[in-house]
């Protein structure tokens, strides 16, 4: 999850992720971009199934530097 709360008029926020689908690479998987102050400002990221390899990045592109705060949980399955 990431908390957008603290976003103003003149803020503007660039999420991607990113999922290694080959092994090798990480590959652009979204890109949304979020602009003043959210009506709903918690993101939430859908499950995915993967090895390994997933990252998100936040790029500020306009407005004063926010500090953003999140959480993520990661689940392990094991096969009994």
């Amino acid at each position: 999850y990431i908390d957008l709360s603290g976003l103003s008029a003149d803020d503007t926020l660039v999420v991607k992720e990113y999922i290694n689908v080959d092994g090798e690479n990480l590959r652009l998987y979204a890109q949304n971009t979020y602009s003043g102050a959210q009506a709903e400002p918690i993101i939430h990221f859908h499950s995915k199934t993967f090895q390994e390899g997933y990252k998100v990045t936040i790029t500020q592109t306009t407005g004063t530097p926010r500090s953003i705060k999140y959480w993520f949980i990661r689940l392990e399955y094991a096969v009994a």
